[in-house]
């Protein structure tokens, strides 16, 4: 995994407070670049997120499914993809041209400011053409 990756995650994602777990997913590959410190992606999410933007409708329509839980779809577009699960806790993907930003929220955190934060990271890498 790539350090640079990995210290810009904690630094804008998990150290605010407002993220508890997050990746950056290479789309191409379905390959982990980076995630944040003692969370390894499974392969079931990866490949879900990656199946997902790919589905749009069936998300929108069945949700999303990976890790043995069920997420409800709040949001499914080109950008992004909201889930949530039971008991208000869910994740935010948003997509750039190279990567799938994955964080998720617990149920002490505002799945809004944690949108905000997973969405600014990508505008980042779009800045970038990545």
């Amino acid at each position: 995994m790539s350090s640079t990756h990995q210290q810009l995650l904690q630094e804008v994602l998990t150290a605010t407070g407002n993220v508890e777990t997050c990746c950056l997913i290479r789309k191409a590959s379905g390959s982990v670049k980076a995630a944040s410190i003692g969370f390894e992606p499974s392969k079931d999410l990866v490949q879900s997120l990656v199946d997902g933007f790919n589905e749009l409708k069936k998300v929108r329509e069945e949700g999303i499914d990976f890790n043995g839980a069920s997420y409800q779809c709040v949001r499914a577009d080109n950008t992004s993809i909201y889930g949530k699960k039971g008991g208000g806790s869910g994740f935010i993907a948003v997509q750039t041209k190279q990567y799938i930003i994955y964080g998720s929220f617990s149920t002490s955190m505002y799945p809004s400011i944690t949108a905000e934060a997973i969405h600014s990271l990508g505008d980042y890498y779009k800045s970038k053409n990545k």
